[in-house]
């Protein structure tokens, strides 16, 4: 790949775990070597899409996005009894921080490792507000 400046490497598993990744490239006759770089992964269900459906527990990793308020993202929870599930929030959910309702860019900047959700898929009558779409708790915050 002459000129080339980056290279996407895609692993295809079924699982958790990681990866080791050493790259060499030869420029001119002269061999050069990166890494090694160790990427991690964690097996997650989707977002549940049937309405009233509650995930709760703790975040166990956080994608932030392009940046860290703009309330754009997703999460991974790991639960007691379904295993782990991403969650993706945006400016069109609702959101609480132990109590207090929040904006989106508000509970990003909050949320960390450590943090327990409780994450409801609306609409949901019996939820608050029963309009939602999706619904952010954050009942604990790990600061």
């Amino acid at each position: 790949m002459a000129g080339a400046t980056s290279v996407t490497i895609t692993v295809d598993s079924s699982g958790t775990g990681s990866a080791s990744i050493t790259g060499t490239a030869t420029m001119s006759g002269t061999s050069h070597t990166g890494g090694p770089s160790t990427q991690s992964w964690i097996l997650a269900n989707g977002e549940p899409t049937v309405a009233c459906t509650q995930v709760t527990g703790t975040v166990i990793a956080t994608n932030k996005g392009a940046s860290s308020s703009d309330g754009v993202g997703s999460y991974i929870v790991q639960t007691t009894v379904a295993g782990n599930f991403q969650l993706s929030y945006d400016a069109t959910n609702y959101f609480i921080v132990q109590g207090t309702t929040v904006a989106p860019g508000t509970f990003e900047t909050a949320l960390s490792v450590g943090d327990t959700i409780n994450w409801t898929k609306g609409p949901c009558a019996t939820a608050t507000p029963n309009t939602a779409n999706e619904i952010h708790n954050m009942t604990s915050n790990v600061p």
